[in-house]
């Protein structure tokens, strides 16, 4: 190829075009992007502020009512053994509730939003992701909703309390059940004064009954309660002892009684918890101690493995005091024939089929 001589000219470079201007309607778009930016930054910037304003008050509540020498629950003065006595007036929060005003966060779970009427049905509201409605059947903290537009004139996130539920956790004498104490702190009535003030906001408080030392703690319960758990420990011991009578029986070389036990059901009394009690009955009592060693027919099975359990009358009637609904079974009785005959019949096939 021909070389290229030396100080050739190049062709000279036009100027580029200069790009149209843009339209005055594009012009006023990005204007507009620009405005609603930051408007939008202002307005995060006045909840960030807000909400920090509102964690410094409360920090700053928290610091004055539960920190310096005073106590947020008052000291017992006295108990009786049945419900306790403190120094001063007292009253009742929810611990959900007052969590929540400690650390600025819902629970998780917590039921949204609505105002509670005497049954414990909340209102939900109409633009809510949930049901239209709910049942607070047990009692609870019922929260603000803020996208129902439900929250305070405060600027912040956090939680406030639209009603709380208390009625489901009262017993018949008008009083909080003892089984629902753990969900509550007893707290200064002035310190409970000044947490739901703040945890309502700037609405009245919604509570359908304040809990205080008068039926924050109810007597007759409490001593029904500790009657309750007194009787269910005495069961508890004479079910061990019980069981160990069982053991030696088990263990003994030479068994004597007519009565007998499953083998199976030593296992289960072993596992046997302090039962609890409902409806005046003691759990664990309606078990059959031989369960599994009799046949559909209420005697005792052709064949057991393990072995039955031998044991005397005296100690089958303390397994019958126990467990009243225990069958009886005797130890040298005939087998169910019914179920004997069942057996032999389908031996037979087998046999038949294994040519004896």
């Amino acid at each position: 190829p021909p070389k290229k001589r030396r100080g050739a000219r190049q062709p000279a470079r036009q100027p580029a075009a200069q790009p149209a201007a843009p339209p005055e309607s594009a012009k006023n778009h990005v204007e507009n992007l620009d405005a609603e930016h930051a408007a939008s930054k202002a307005d995060w910037t006045e909840g960030k502020e807000g909400l920090e304003a509102s964690v410094r008050r409360r920090r700053e509540a928290y610091e004055r009512l539960f920190g310096g020498s005073n106590a947020a629950t008052p000291a017992r003065t006295s108990s009786d053994g049945v419900v306790p006595e403190f120094a001063g007036d007292i009253a009742l929060l929810e611990t959900d509730a007052l969590e929540a005003w400690v650390a600025g966060v819902k629970p998780k779970g917590a039921a949204k939003a609505g105002a509670a009427d005497a049954d414990g049905v909340v209102n939900m509201a109409e633009d809510s992701d949930d049901d239209a409605t709910a049942v607070v059947n047990g009692g609870g903290v019922v929260w603000a909703d803020p996208d129902a537009g439900e929250m305070p004139a405060e600027t912040g996130a956090l939680p406030w309390v639209k009603r709380l539920v208390r009625a489901p956790r009262l017993c018949e004498h008008n009083c909080l059940r003892p089984a629902e104490l753990h969900h509550f702190k007893v707290l200064r009535q002035d310190v409970y004064d000044a947490v739901v003030a703040d945890l309502f906001g700037d609405e009245p408080p919604s509570i359908d009954t304040p809990l205080n030392a008068h039926n924050g703690f109810c007597r007759q319960c409490a001593a029904a309660d500790a009657g309750e758990r007194a009787n269910a420990t005495a069961e508890y011991d004479r079910r061990r002892a019980l069981l160990a009578r069982l053991q030696a029986s088990a263990a003994s070389v030479s068994p004597n009684g007519t009565r007998v036990v499953a083998k199976q059901f030593l296992a289960e009394l072993k596992k046997m918890d302090v039962p609890t009690t409902s409806h005046g009955v003691l759990s664990g009592s309606d078990v059959d101690c031989n369960a599994k060693i009799k046949c559909p027919h209420g005697l005792l099975k052709p064949r057991c493995n393990p072995k039955p359990l031998r044991v005397d009358e005296e100690l089958w009637r303390e397994v019958q005091a126990r467990f009243p609904r225990s069958t009886q079974l005797v130890w040298d009785a005939p087998a169910c024939v019914d179920c004997a005959g069942t057996q032999e019949q389908r031996k037979e096939p087998r046999q038949l089929r294994d040519g004896e």
